[in-house]
This record gives C-alpha cells, sequence and structure tokens, in this order.
C-alpha cells in the first residue's frame, strides 16, 4: 500500500497515474487526523518511534493546526520482484519521488505482510475485511479531487461505442452538453480520433471519474482528458461552470436548458448560436471564413461583436478570461486597462511616473478652463 500524505498533495495525481501505470489499484480512501491525534497514530505507524507536533516527521508530512488528511491507496502487484523481502517496485517508486522532491510526502510498505499490518493499525479493518480486499479482482480507476482534497474512485471500464459513453454519463446524472461539431458524431467515433470532442459539464470531477478520463498532458490547467473507445484513443475537452470558458451564469444556463439530440446533449437554439459566436470571436485570434459561414447558416443576422455584445448586456453575462490559459482569449479595452494597471502598480517606479504625468494632465486641462 502507498500513503500519500497532506504533503505531497499538490502532486497527488502524478503519483496516482505513476502507481496505475505500475500496479492494480484495488481500494482507496482518504482520511483526516484530528491535531490532537496526529502524535499518536504516528506512532501507532511507527511504534519504534515517538512523535510530538516539534518533531520534523510532522511537519513533513504536512500536518497544520487542524491535523492532517492522508490518502491510502492499496494496490497488487502482479509483477513483483522482491529482495529481502522488501518490495523493490514500490521500493523504487517511493524513492524516485523522494529523491525528485527531496521530502517524505509517499510512505510506502515492503510487502504484503507490512501491508496488512498497517492497514489495521491505521484504518481498523476487521480480519474479514482484510481477507475480503485480497478477493477483489477489478481495477479501480483513481482520482484526486483538489476541490475537496479526497480521493475518488470508481470501477476501472471499457466503452465499445460512443453512446454508451453518453449513456454512463446520465448513470451518474450528470449534466453535460456536447458544445459544437455535434453534427459529425456518431458511432463510428474512430473518424474523430485527431478531432477533440468538446463538453461542457455541471460536475468536473464526477465527470472525469465516470469517464476514467485521463490527463493528456502535465499542464495543470489544461482539460484535454484521453478517454478509449473500442480501440480509439479520443481526445476530449471537459469544459465545466466555474472554469471561466464562459461566464458561469451562462455556463450554468447552458447545460440546464440542453436539448436532446439523438443520444446525447447539445445546447439549445439561442446558447448553440451565441456560445459558437462567443468561440470564433474571443476564443479565436479571428472570425475565419469557416466560422463565418456556419454562424450565418444557423442566423442571418451578422456574427460580429456588436450582436455579441447585445447579447451578454441583455442577459447579465460578461465576457471572462478562461482558466485554462492555452485558451486565447481577446481582451476587452477594460480588461486591458486593469492589466495595464495592476502591472504598473507592481512597478513602484512606474506606477509614481504614470501618477505625475496624470496629475500634470489634470492640472493642464484645470488651466486651460480657466484661460478659456
Amino acid at each position: 500500500m502507498f500513503i500519500i500524505w497532506q504533503s505531497g498533495e499538490d502532486v497527488a495525481q502524478k503519483i496516482i497515474d505513476d502507481i496505475s501505470n505500475k500496479f492494480q489499484i484495488i481500494d482507496a480512501t482518504t482520511i483526516h487526523w484530528q491535531r490532537q491525534d496526529v502524535c499518536s497514530q504516528l506512532n501507532r505507524l511507527y511504534p519504534h518511534r515517538k512523535f510530538d507536533y516539534s518533531a520534523a516527521k510532522v511537519k513533513e508530512i504536512g500536518a497544520d493546526k487542524n491535523g492532517v488528511r492522508l490518502h491510502f491507496i492499496i494496490v497488487r502487484d502482479l509483477s513483483p520482484i522482491t529482495k529481502n523481502d522488501i518490495n523493490i517496485n514500490l521500493h523504487n517508486l517511493k524513492k524516485i519521488y523522494r529523491e525528485k522532491f527531496n521530502t517524505n510526502f509517499l510512505h510506502s510498505t515492503d510487502n504484503q505482510a507490512d501491508s496488512l499490518q498497517t492497514i489495521n493499525r491505521l484504518l481498523n479493518f476487521s480480519r474479514q475485511k482484510i481477507n475480503d480486499l485480497n478477493k477483489l479482482n477489478k481495477s479501480k480507476f483513481l482520482l484526486f479531487n483538489q476541490n475537496k482534497n479526497i480521493l475518488m474512485k470508481s470501477e476501472v471500464i471499457t466503452f465499445n461505442t460512443i453512446s454508451e459513453l453518453f449513456q454512463r454519463l446520465n448513470d451518474y446524472k450528470i449534466l453535460y452538453v456536447v458544445l459544437r461539431n455535434w453534427e459529425i458524431l456518431d458511432q463510428d467515433i474512430v473518424s474523430l480520433e485527431h478531432s477533440d470532442v468538446d463538453l461542457l459539464v455541471e460536475d468536473y470531477y464526477n465527470t472525469i471519474l465516470a469517464l476514467n478520463a485521463k490527463k493528456a498532458n502535465n499542464k495543470s490547467y489544461r482539460v484535454q482528458y484521453i478517454i478509449k473507445i473500442g480501440k480509439s484513443n479520443i481526445p476530449f475537452d471537459i469544459r465545466y461552470v466555474g472554469d471561466k470558458y464562459y461566464d458561469s451564469k451562462w455556463a450554468e444556463n447552458i447545460v440546464k436548458t440542453r436539448m436532446n439530440n439523438d443520444f446525447f446533449f447539445i445546447p439549445n437554439n439561442e446558447n448553440y448560436y451565441y456560445s459558437l459566436l462567443y468561440h470564433a470571436l474571443i476564443h479565436k485570434p479571428s472570425l475565419s471564413t469557416d466560422y463565418y459561414n456556419r454562424l450565418m447558416a444557423i442566423n442571418p443576422i451578422k456574427p460580429d461583436m456588436k450582436n455579441l455584445k447585445s447579447f451578454l448586456k441583455a442577459n447579465n453575462y460578461k465576457i471572462t478570461r478562461p482558466l485554462d490559459k492555452s485558451v486565447h482569449y481577446v481582451y476587452s479595452y477594460h480588461h486591458l486597462k486593469y492589466i495595464l494597471f495592476s502591472y504598473l502598480k507592481k512597478s513602484k517606479y512606474l506606477y509614481t511616473f504614470y501618477q505625475k504625468i496624470r496629475n500634470f494632465k489634470n492640472q493642464s486641462d484645470k488651466q486651460l478652463n480657466l484661460n478659456t
């Protein structure tokens, strides 16, 4: 088994991905030790040592005024290599992370006996529960929820068709829409292997969990995931309410007023047109001929910024900068002004110079008015 301490939560998903590539994950859980229990629990985990709250180990695991979180991952090694009763595969993975980050936020047991003893000590598992763990054969898909700082798990599943994938979202009661290009979505998903499927969802983490979606890259802000359908790896962009890809109020409206389209859901007609217009004008450097023609085919109104702003103002929506830094974003005048002032304030010299110029201009304008 592995324990990811609270101090390792920033890289928890990377560790989970590495563990799942090397071992079969059979169970996982997150627990929290209250501050007053941290040292006594550490004494149970390391019975040959004694701890108080000033101990280096307490700081190392990330304990704070509220105590500490720890995340248990129980694995099965299908190709074990042992030396002196130590599982080399587990030992090497722990060693890699400790050397890379020069700290001990990842703990692992040395062998099966050590694992069962640790489970019994810290999780208070009965012998029957431990026997049940040994019988588990199904792999778990594991996800670290950074909003709640907990592990989430589901059964590892496979999709044979894209309709099975959308049915899975329905089973999980997840509100979602396919934002665009849904006209070409059909059962022959293989044709989309080099083109993203753009989803907008209400519940980001449950969507990833339900679909067993794996990150396509290491950038924390990117929302591109890979989902295996049949024998093909299909890229999905999983946008969500609150990520500022669209105004949060608007994004919520898009998923709640969705329409059924055969075996999946799409935005209603108004939201489809204006979300596509917004995407073409705000998320792209310029309005391409392709988007212009598509927009005109949906609505003969000229697809320009004036038309978009009129819609946004009528619904009290705003142009927002996406949390995903890879998305192109066309700044409004007010946003550019805000960025400039923020930059100037960071530089005391430049800001003072700016204030002098501004004061001089105001005085000159007053003098000009008096003379007039």
